[in-house]
């Protein structure tokens, strides 16, 4: 018997509690946990390569832009 694995594909949505990774000059002081808060509005000139939010960090007490790839879904909010 197969076991049925259900992943289902989903955009981050405000509520989810992420971990904060950050690969740039931020500094460990910059990782740990947070919620997104909502997706940042870049200008589609240039593309929008990375996306990034506003998510307010838990350990900082303050809302930071970070990029998708600083960030790895924990928990959403709705399943």
């Amino acid at each position: 018997m197969e076991k049925n694995f259900g992943f289902k594909n989903r955009g981050w949505e405000r509520g989810d509690l992420v971990q904060i990774d950050t690969s740039s000059g931020y500094g460990a002081n910059h990782d740990g946990l947070g919620v997104i808060l909502v997706r940042a509005a870049e200008s589609d000139r240039q593309g929008n390569l990375f996306p990034s939010f506003y998510v307010y960090n838990l350990r900082l007490g303050q809302a930071v832009k970070y990029y998708s790839y600083d960030l790895e879904l924990v928990s959403p909010l709705n399943p």
